[in-house]
């Protein structure tokens, strides 16, 4: 879709994406650069240390090139390429309709619209909700306290800003949800978000299909939520430090125990009104 001239001081590599990341590093490691992709700025200056020239052998790549800048990277044009390569072909061929007629002037114009046409694509929003923890760094006696939901709702900006910056545009996790043949047929999108409901923040999971998932779907969907939350997405994301004016926090979308769950829209909204049930009651 795209090439790129990779010239470091007398040496030189010639790439196309899409590609391999990890590819791409050992690529510009050949060459003799030690910093990554995303240190590589596409700029072709004869005074400048590490050159990148883009080329395509195609119209469609060819306008695709025109979106990027010279304070874009390698790593963007990785991005870039990735999240329309992974893209459903009905939604690529809508994209490339946009492209073809310069309608989009920046990536991040292309991500929007990417985002857009999968989601017409895909109508049916189906909502899952977890409960969220956290640990928050005492930056008095350098310790860290245990979170919860209640308290993690006065940070529910920086945790959703933190949530977008970790979901990348060329990888989808809603295709490592689940195995179950039918779900994962018609599971095109999954997002990572939170919401706060009562007082209390949630984690809440958006799936989007053309289709209504079955009472059997929605138990292998819940299944590999709670998969991600617990070995894949969550558990990366728990590592990833969150900086507040109060100091950095780390949020789990996943904790052992009885107390734990994956719920639907309804589900969520039976628990919600039983909560309140009981608090009123004990008043």
């Amino acid at each position: 879709m795209i090439n790129a001239i990779i010239n470091h001081k007398d040496n030189t590599a010639v790439v196309e994406f899409p590609m391999d990341l990890y590819k791409l590093y050992q690529d510009l490691h050949d060459i003799g650069y030690q910093g990554g992709p995303h240190r590589v700025k596409l700029t072709d200056n004869e005074e400048d240390d590490i050159r990148v020239k883009l080329y395509s052998d195609n119209d469609f790549g060819n306008h695709l090139i025109r979106l990027f800048k010279e304070t874009d990277t390698l790593e963007d044009v990785h991005t870039v390429v990735g999240a329309i390569d992974i893209a459903p072909d009905e939604v690529k061929e809508q994209l490339e309709e946009y492209v073809l007629h310069d309608q989009l002037d920046t990536k991040e114009e292309l991500f929007r619209t990417l985002r857009e046409l999968k989601e017409a694509n895909a109508p049916i929003v189906t909502n899952f909700y977890c409960p969220l923890s956290g640990q928050f760094y005492d930056t008095e006696d350098g310790g860290m306290n245990d979170v919860d939901g209640r308290y993690l709702s006065d940070y529910q900006d920086e945790i959703q800003e933190k949530l977008e910056r970790e979901q990348n545009p060329d990888f989808e996790l809603g295709d490592y949800i689940t195995d179950h043949p039918t779900a994962n047929a018609k599971l095109k999108m999954a997002v990572w978000s939170v919401e706060e409901i009562g007082g209390v923040l949630y984690g809440r999971i958006d799936c989007r299909s053309a289709e209504s998932f079955t009472a059997e779907e929605i138990a292998a969907i819940k299944d590999g939520i709670t998969g991600q939350n617990s070995d894949g997405f969550g558990e990366g994301f728990e590592q990833r430090e969150i900086p507040t004016d109060d100091g950095d926090m780390y949020v789990s979308f996943w904790h052992p125990g009885d107390d734990y769950f994956i719920y639907t829209q309804e589900e969520m909204d039976e628990y919600v009104n039983q909560g309140e049930g009981f608090k009123m009651g004990g008043m």
